[in-house]
């Protein structure tokens, strides 16, 4: 193997020829890592190592991912064929190249009889386990329970079930020390609670008593002295009697505390009694922390029983979990020396990529596979690039690793791998100033450089071809909105910020770049929809990949509840997602036909009640009056129905995929379709997967796959390149990628929260403290913790005696569990912030060619509030100044000053309130390049369209289109014409909306009327197409395409609840009227360009204009005519309008706020359901056509009824034809 003929760096010809000794590779980001393990397993095989190593199959080689050991299998057999090693070539496949979960589970199955395992274990992927440990955990309680013992009691009661993926509840800490225990090596054995019992109720009463005592030897004034007294008083009686150090003895001091009474702090005695103030506050944090001391020894008892129950669970099902695979493996290796001895013997060389990304558990299993000394063990890492503490890694670990491996015991070669490959000079410069700043690491910093063949790039065509630099920095500044102030709070500067990152992209597709090779990378993807909208309103296709918020899309939700609906036909709720949403697309008729069809045995149609169901018993056959597309949704379901029971249910849930014509679909739908097509894909192998590890019929697969939508997984994926189209991921999921253009945002908050449940890692071992929501928490925890201003310098050291982070080992000589907890406090969010940097610095380190780098900044009254990256961003380039507010060239240390941008998007909103609804359009300005819209409820975004000085809602920005409790709505100028529009859409005359709890899409060249769902009673309804409100409903509403279309929102109250949606032509759009049940909504449809609006008007030719009504279902009869509203504007008939009227049930209807009359501007309602209704009732809205239309282009008036004999009578009614005037 001619090592000359390769253009290696010193580096790396040393650490390729390193095969017979130990070695230590730090290798920077873009450093051809990859290539330089491949080399060296293919030079320790070849002649001229000696050969060092005999064969492949005595290579161990352990990476991070199953998609890196992929790769590097493929790159060793490439190198090993071109090196004419053939033999070694073809038994590549069967190499120890793997992660090293797949390592152990290889060690585990060869050894399974010895080890006393079925060789056959399945291994349980992530949501199967979380389920599984949740049955374990209601095992234990309900065997608990059963046998009449509550040991738990204290923790129950202070960590009671609640609602809410936030809470704190007994459940969820047991689940959360769990999961810190299974990447440790002693398991639950590895907690320890701190200095529980360093203090009693009795100690810290007396404490305080004392401070009290001092304070009342003070002149005090009257007042201050009346609440001295009493206080020690209460104290002195307590002391009497102090309760025992248990739960019941720290609640009783916690009560006392809560009932004392504290003297202002003013005057001569102000400092004395500001004193009495930290006493008190400590004393409030010790008692809550001293029955926190006890409850977590109730928590370590019920985590351990749950465990046990969880591994018998494991143990009846042959299976195991990823967390088993080291542990057994470890454990055998310990426990059975023979195996280890074997395992040693075998593998000539030990190499681990990724190696600071270990923990405990991981290394001391690495360790047991080494030979003495570790002399045949290569670990490749970079203590910069450690971003998976959340997944259990400890960089601490690496740290020592290292010190371990240089030191002369081990006498490991040490090298560092400094020259990057991958990106420009620039980008590395850049990484330098912000990141090579003293302190921003633990370690020194491993510079980097460049050392790519710029020409090279030139040659293939990859090099920046943008007109402006290729380094940008883009800051949002806003103030959150307050009393008196108008702000673009944090949603209104993101959608500014998204905005001008797609600009930015867009700029240099303009330039000739390819969007493949754009990437958006963020901390998380919780907001990546706002982005995703922003690059689309650009003409920039996106796909978002990676991640971990596969559970949360849409096509999962779909999934979920067709699984429901051909489990259990009656799901009325899970059967109307399905036939409404993308699969089918039933319009309210035809959901109608199904769901008032009359049943079999009452065939008179007078018969009363039908049925408001739509499920299996309305498929018997297709219903005579169907429409094409209901025929063929009847079709499908009819067919899956009949294969269930007697086909796998991940076969019928393909089928039914492939014969609704979804996948076709989405196919045809560019990027974005083929990512919801992954999805969907995706979520029909998890079925399969479930259906094979348990066996399992329809119901139970379907329970299971719902049960993990609270789960995590990553996104599905198709292809490459992804399609031509911008990509948007995490910055974890960017890990070993490159990318030439890319952007950052949202990597700088460090994430780290004030829990009740405090965990540190440290060497192996875990400092915990529990605090529970008891009301003895102090009044300002900022003044408990000057209380221990010493903590966090020398006195920490007494209490974590390593000095730098990630190995701090918890001493139990802690002087009180505040003491503790403070210091856990300190180490927590010190870690939390190194962790956020050294994200930032592997997000940055991607990008090939160019850099944006984009953050939003709250301005406040005591300054800037920047999270820490964001602190390192300014202080690297500006020095002591804040961000400037203006446009500017930054120097940094590359080729040329990188271009730095301030949007201030309060100055958006202000702009925007001050000449809303005007045409002028907005000015660029800063990186907004657009104005920012505000109402009560949110902010959208709109930008200046070419020509004309019309505005366009840019589709998807929105987020002022909801409102709870009712259909309050919001309103944001877009169209020629200053209409203004509460939804997310674009019309060039604009559009009128009313806005429910959701919002909705429109677009089209004429009037557009559109109407919102609403329920009195909240629900949790499945996404729809992507549209999402902030209590989970979904809004059924459709894209109005055709010039002068039609869309109206309908919604079912009881048993079907949602909101398909009824649309016409240019020609005409009508339809019928609605048949519903109990408490059903009927809309009317308005008319486009002349055509007839069918729908219920009153008793009266006068016509109805700008006016929205929630009606009220009552129970008697009556007429419609003497109940209709009496407020509100209510506009004359166009001549020639009439209206005919139909016998509803007796109604009450209040009107919603007027906003009409004048051209130029559109209703803005305030209607709903009335409050305190016992019945189930729903909202039905109307709007009217677009400002400036003929009077011959109708609208009309949607209307509820209650009772379905009304509804039979009305069915035969006359239609209302109304003609409205704007």
């Amino acid at each position: 193997m001619d090592l000359d003929a390769m253009s290696l760096t010193p580096a790396q010809r040393a650490s390729i020829e390193r095969v017979d000794g130990p070695l230590l590779l730090c290798a920077g980001a873009g450093s051809g890592k990859t290539f330089t393990l491949q080399q060296r397993i293919a030079y320790a095989l070849s002649p001229e190592s000696g050969p060092a190593v005999d064969g492949i199959e005595r290579v161990l080689a352990i990476t991070f991912t199953d998609k890196a050991a992929a790769e590097i299998k493929s790159r060793v057999r490439a190198v090993l064929r071109a090196e004419g090693m053939l033999d070694d070539a073809l038994k590549v496949d069967g190499a120890w190249i793997s992660t090293i979960h797949g390592m152990a589970g290889r060690i585990l199955r060869a050894h399974a009889l010895e080890l006393g395992m079925d060789p056959a274990f399945r291994q349980l992927e992530e949501g199967e386990a979380d389920e599984m440990r949740r049955r374990a955990y209601a095992a234990v309680l309900e065997r608990a329970e059963a046998a009449g013992a509550d040991a738990w009691a204290d923790l129950r009661r202070a960590f009671p079930p609640a609602a809410g993926e936030r809470a704190v509840t007994m459940e969820s800490l047991v689940a959360a020390v769990l999961e810190r225990a299974e990447s440790l090596t002693e398991g639950l054995d590895a907690f320890t609670w701190g200095p529980v019992g360093a203090r009693t109720p009795g100690a810290v009463a007396r404490e305080l008593a004392g401070a009290y005592e001092e304070v009342a030897a003070l002149p005090l004034t009257e007042k201050a002295a009346a609440a001295v007294e009493p206080a020690r008083e209460a104290l002195a009686a307590y002391l009497a009697d102090p309760g025992a150090d248990d739960a019941e003895g720290w609640r009783g001091l916690i009560a006392v505390l809560a009932g004392l009474e504290r003297p202002a702090a003013r005057g001569k005695t102000a400092e004395d009694v500001k004193r009495l103030h930290q006493v008190a506050d400590k004393a409030a944090l010790e008692a809550s922390l001293g029955l926190g001391g006890c409850l977590a020894a109730q928590l370590m008892d019920l985590a351990r029983q749950v465990d046990a129950e969880y591994a018998a669970a494991k143990a009846r099902a042959g299976a195991i979990d990823m967390a088993d695979l080291l542990r057994r493996a470890l454990a055998a290796l310990r426990d059975h020396p023979a195996i280890a001895a074997e395992l040693r013997e075998r593998f000539q060389l030990v190499m681990v990529d990724e190696f600071q990304d270990t923990n405990q558990l991981q290394i001391d299993l690495i360790e047991r596979l080494c030979r003495p000394g570790d002399a045949n063990l290569c670990t490749v890492g970079d203590s910069q690039q450690s971003i998976y503490r959340f997944q259990g890694a400890d960089v601490g670990v690496y740290l020592e690793h290292k010190q371990a491996m240089a030191s002369s015991e081990v006498g490991a070669l040490c090298l560092s791998l400094d020259r990057n490959f991958r990106s420009h000079a620039d980008v590395l410069a850049f990484v330098r100033r912000v990141c090579g700043r003293p302190g921003f690491f633990v370690e020194d910093f491993l510079d980097l450089e460049a050392g790519r063949d710029e020409a090279a790039v030139v040659a293939r065509g990859r090099h920046f071809r943008g007109a402006g630099p290729r380094l940008a920095l883009q800051v949002v500044g806003y103030t959150q909105s307050s009393r008196g102030h108008v702000g673009a709070n944090a949603d209104g500067a993101r959608a500014v910020e998204a905005a001008g990152i797609a600009r930015w992209f867009a700029s240099l597709r303009d330039a000739g770049h390819r969007p493949s090779d754009m990437v958006l990378l963020m901390g998380t993807t919780r907001h990546a929809s706002v982005y995703a909208d922003a690059l689309r309103a650009e003409g920039l296709s996106c796909v978002m990949t990676g991640g971990s918020g596969f559970y949360g899309t849409a096509e999962a939700a779909l999934v979920a509840c067709l699984l429901r609906a051909l489990a259990q036909p009656e799901d009325t709720e899970a059967l109307f997602a399905v036939l409404s949403g993308e699969l089918f697309r039933l319009s309210a008729d035809d959901l109608m036909e199904l769901g008032t069809l009359f049943s079999e045995e009452q065939d008179d149609p007078a018969a009363l009640p039908r049925r408001c169901s739509i499920g299996r018993k309305a498929f018997p056959r297709t219903p005579e009056a169907a429409s094409p597309r209901l025929a063929f949704a009847c079709a499908v379901m009819q067919a899956a129905w009949r294969d269930v029971g007697r086909r796998r249910p991940s076969r019928v849930l393909r089928q039914v995929l492939a014969d609704s014509g979804l996948l076709s679909r989405l196919a045809g739908e560019g990027a974005d379709g083929e990512a919801r097509a992954a999805n969907l894909l995706k979520a029909a192998a998890i079925v399969e997967g479930i259906e094979e590890r348990g066996g399992l019929g329809m119901a139970r697969v379907a329970r299971a796959f719902s049960a993990r939508l609270a789960g995590k997984e990553k996104m599905g994926a198709l292809v490459g390149d992804a399609a031509g189209s911008v990509r948007i991921m995490t910055a974890h999921s960017s890990k070993g990628l490159e990318f030439p253009l890319v952007a950052v945002t949202d990597c700088y908050d460090a994430g780290e929260r004030e829990g009740r449940l405090r965990m540190l890692v440290a060497g192996g071992r875990v400092a915990a403290s529990l605090e529970p929501a008891e009301g003895a928490a102090p009044r300002k925890k900022a003044a408990a913790a000057q209380t221990y201003e010493g903590l966090f310098d020398e006195e920490r050291a007494a209490l974590f005696p390593a000095a730098r982070p990630g190995a701090w080992e918890p001493v139990a000589g802690a002087p009180s569990p505040a003491f503790y907890r403070a210091a856990l406090a300190a180490a927590a969010e010190e870690e939390a912030v190194l962790e956020r940097r050294r994200l930032f610095y592997v997000a940055a380190t991607r990008a090939s060619e160019a850099l944006l780098v984009s953050c939003r900044v709250r301005h406040g009254k005591e300054g800037d509030a920047l999270e820490p990256v964001q602190e390192d961003l300014r202080a690297a380039l500006f020095g002591d100044g804040p961000f400037p507010t203006e446009a500017s060239a930054v120097a940094y240390g590359g080729s040329e000053p990188l271009a730095y941008a301030y949007a201030d998007a309060d100055a958006l909103v202000a702009a925007e309130a001050a000449g809303a609804g005007d045409a002028a359009g907005a000015e660029d300005a800063g990186v907004g390049a657009g104005v920012a819209m505000s109402c009560d409820k949110g902010t959208s975004v709109s930008r200046e369209t070419p020509g004309g000085g019309e505005r366009r809602l840019r589709a998807g920005a929105a987020s002022c289109a909801a409102c709870a409790d009712g259909a309050a709505s919001c309103a944001a100028g877009a169209g020629g014409g200053g209409a203004e529009v509460a939804s997310v859409g674009a019309a060039a005359g604009g559009l009128a909306c009313a806005a429910g709890w959701v919002g909705a899409k429109a677009a089209a060249e004429g009037a557009v009327a559109i109407a919102y769902p609403a329920l009195t009673e909240r629900r949790r309804l499945p996404r729809h197409a992507g549209e999402r409100a902030d209590d989970g409903l979904a809004s059924y509403s459709m894209l109005a395409e055709a010039p002068g279309a039609v869309r109206v929102g309908m919604a079912l109250a009881g048993e079907v609840p949602g909101a398909p949606v009824a649309g016409g032509d240019d020609a005409s759009a009508s339809m019928p009227a609605l048949r519903g049940a109990d408490g059903a909504v009927a809309c009317g449809v308005a008319g486009a360009d002349g055509a007839a609006a069918e729908g219920f008007g009153r008793d009266s030719a006068e016509a109805t204009a700008r006016s929205v009504f929630a009606i009220r279902p009552v129970a008697s009869g009556g007429d419609l005519a003497d109940e209709m509203p009496t407020t509100g504007d209510a506009a004359g008939g166009a001549d020639g309008a009439e209206a005919t009227s139909g016998a509803l049930g007796r109604s009450s209807l209040s009107a919603g706020e007027q906003a009409g009359g004048a051209d130029g501007e559109t209703p803005v309602s305030d209607a709903r359901v009335p409050e305190g209704d016992d019945e189930v009732g729903a909202l039905a809205v109307g709007e009217s056509a677009r400002p400036g239309a003929d009077a011959d282009k109708a609208t009309a008036l949607g209307s509820a009824f209650h009772r379905l004999a009304q509804l039979d009578a009305l069915r035969g009614a006359d239609a209302a034809r109304a003609a409205v005037a704007a």
